[in-house]
């Protein structure tokens, strides 16, 4: 795909994820009408990077688990155990940001309101005691601005 004056998106993004992997984790959240780009230019910005990406589709909790622990597996060339939340997922995730560098991108994040709406105060429960002695970019997309807005407003 090209990508017609999005430079400056995209130099925000990779100076975000600078950030996160010389100083500590970095929080970004991406809005914007469906079918604009939004992933494609999360991705362009980490092309070369390693990346967990994880879409948030209309499945029950347990079997997005599965897939995200292959993604990570895959990702991150290690031993993920099975797990059934989403919530153990993250917290694996941070615990792994303490040894390495990686980014997450969690797309269409406004979903996991309908699979476990708790997933939202649990991310921001671990991220509050992770964000500082990790290095993890940490990007979620979504197109529900409303709703993105009320979940990652504190």
């Amino acid at each position: 795909m090209k990508f017609y004056n999005r430079t400056k998106e995209i130099a925000i993004l990779q100076e975000k994820k600078k950030q996160a992997y010389e100083d500590h984790s970095m929080f970004t959240v991406i809005t914007g009408r469906r079918r604009i780009g939004k992933t494609s230019l999360i991705l362009k910005a980490l092309e070369n990077e390693t990346v967990i990406y994880l879409f948030a589709g209309r499945n029950n909790e347990a079997d997005l688990c599965n897939l995200y622990t292959k993604e990570i597996e895959q990702q991150l060339r290690i031993f993920v155990p099975p797990m059934n939340k989403f919530s153990d997922i993250f917290q694996f995730l941070l615990e792994q940001g303490t040894k390495m560098k990686f980014s997450i991108v969690i797309d269409e994040f406004q979903e996991f309101i309908n699979i476990n709406p708790s997933v939202y105060s649990d991310i921001q429960n671990y991220w509050d005691r992770y964000k500082n002695k990790t290095h993890i970019n940490f990007v979620v997309s979504g197109s529900v601005y409303s709703l993105i807005t009320k979940m990652t407003i504190c």
